[in-house]
């Protein structure tokens, strides 16, 4: 007996395999898994995302591009890099803010190396 469209298309459905379609875009850092960031800092951006302004900065991390959100406290202290540093970013922990709310703190450490001039 012959199958209907309904039957062939429900076990083609059953027989596919899925593969996830990936943009090529930087991963984004999780700091609840990973408190503390080492690489190559790259650059910092204005973008907007759900239509307000935001920052994103970019490191290169062991080989791959990987990006965080800006914060007031890092955009402020990585607004010091040229890029090309590499450089630790540590998540300490919610401070307060002079407005009263809470806020994340980072510390933001340079290689030694990266204070060397050129030829020098």
């Amino acid at each position: 007996m012959a199958k209907t469209s309904a039957e062939f298309r429900d076990q083609l459905a059953e027989a596919e395999e899925y593969e996830e379609i990936k943009g090529d875009f930087p991963e984004v850092h999780d700091w609840e898994k990973e408190p503390e960031l080492k690489g190559v800092y790259v650059k910092t951006e204005s973008i907007t995302a759900k239509g307000k302004a935001r920052v994103i900065h970019t490191f290169q991390v062991d080989g791959v591009e990987r990006q965080v959100w800006g914060t007031a406290i890092l955009d402020s202290r990585l607004s010091q890099l040229d890029g090309g540093e590499r450089v630790k970013v540590v998540r300490r922990g919610k401070v307060p803010t002079s407005s009263g709310n809470l806020a994340w703190d980072f510390g933001v450490y340079v290689a030694r190396s990266a204070f060397k001039k050129a030829g020098a």
